[in-house]
């Protein structure tokens, strides 16, 4: 009989979890592969009041970001609203979403329930910081917690294999930065650097005033920067150059200067096999 009724305990459960959390994760999923192929006109009802909630509630604010950016650039068409809208639009990866759902499922799966809402939690204030209420220019602060609930993510997902400091002088955490400027630089370190490499991967981000500037440096220990791509992501002075795609950081270096001029920006360095860092430069 206690037999019977554990079972019966544990299909309840079973259905409990496929309701409250399973159902929802695969109706984000499928949201995401539509938003994939450019429908920015879709949103997800919220049929609960927790993380997954949040969630949802986050997705939709990015889709209506997205779909007011793209309005205004159809009827204002000033460049910065489109650097915006890239940043923003770069950030809607399926792929990036995909993973993290896979990962929670799997955490579901192996009944660490805890872990798995610990990881909606941070992937809901991700977005969440990603959007910033629509506020092009943010505080450092406020881009180093996205950063901070970026890497929670990523280290679910690749436990024991990431690592990451972050040493910037109190006085700069509430200089003003432009929305995404360091965490496109970080998801390069991993993407580009790290993951090709066996060691465990550091990512270091660094802040200090220099003057009447301020200094913000990406580390990283990964495979470097061959010679070859270097020439096609800088001209022959170390400028970044447009087009050049640049892993994000070509993007970076263009809203910068469009928001605090010409003289600031983005400047890269590798030494290939080894490492790569790249230096921001901002008013202070």
């Amino acid at each position: 009989l206690i037999g019977a009724l554990f079972i019966i305990l544990e299909l309840l459960f079973a259905a409990f979890v496929t309701r409250t959390i399973s159902k929802p994760i695969v109706n984000l999923s499928d949201s995401m592969r539509k938003v994939g192929k450019g429908d920015y006109s879709l949103r997800l009802a919220r049929d609960s009041h927790d993380e997954i909630g949040d969630l949802v509630d986050s997705f939709n604010h990015m889709l209506v970001e997205t779909s007011s950016l793209m309005e205004q650039i159809y009827q204002q068409n000033k460049r910065e609203r489109e650097l915006e809208l890239l940043a923003l639009q770069s950030q809607i990866k399926p792929h990036f979403l995909y993973n993290s759902l896979e990962t929670i499922a799997s955490l579901i799966q192996l009944e660490q329930q805890e872990q798995a809402f610990e990881l909606i939690k941070a992937v809901s204030l991700f977005f969440k910081g990603v959007l910033s209420k629509g506020k092009p220019i943010i505080t450092i602060a406020e881009e180093i917690e996205t950063i901070r609930y970026y890497m929670a993510i990523q280290q679910t997902r690749y436990p024991n294999k990431l690592t990451y400091a972050i040493d910037i002088d109190e006085e700069l955490l509430k200089q003003p930065i432009v929305k995404l400027t360091l965490q496109p630089l970080v998801e390069n370190s991993i993407y580009h650097g790290l993951k090709a490499i066996h060691d465990k991967g550091m990512v270091r981000i660094s802040g200090w005033r220099e003057n009447d500037v301020v200094r913000l440096r990406v580390f990283d220990n990964g495979a470097g920067i061959s010679p070859e791509k270097m020439n096609e992501l800088v001209d022959e002075n170390g400028n970044i150059m447009t087009e050049s795609g640049g892993f994000g950081i070509s993007s970076v270096d263009q809203r910068i200067k469009q928001y605090f001029g010409n003289q600031y920006g983005v400047t890269i360095s590798s030494r290939h096999n080894f490492w790569t860092q790249v230096l921001v430069t901002i008013p202070y």
